[in-house]
């Protein structure tokens, strides 16, 4: 339990100063009310990618009814985190 706010940052590893490369998070995206992975890369990682195929998948893609409430929570963790 060390990302959307519950450590007082948005995740636990900005309290180290420290940019990862990929960021991995779950349930904790939605507080459990729905199941959602999310896979964050930094630019770099993301430009590499940019000309080349990287075949995935994950568990819950594809269903964007689970997106609608993200700018409302958003917003709540915004505002609890000042």
């Amino acid at each position: 339990m060390t990302g959307w706010g519950r450590v007082g940052e948005w995740f636990a590893v900005n309290l180290w100063g420290v940019q990862p490369g990929i960021l991995t998070t779950a349930n904790g995206a939605s507080a459990s009310y729905v199941p959602i992975g999310i896979t964050a890369v930094s630019k770099e990682i993301a430009d590499f990618f940019e000309d080349k195929m990287f075949a995935h998948g994950h568990t819950f893609e594809a269903t964007l009814y689970r997106y609608r409430q993200y700018p409302q929570l958003l917003k709540n963790i915004k505002e609890w985190l000042t």
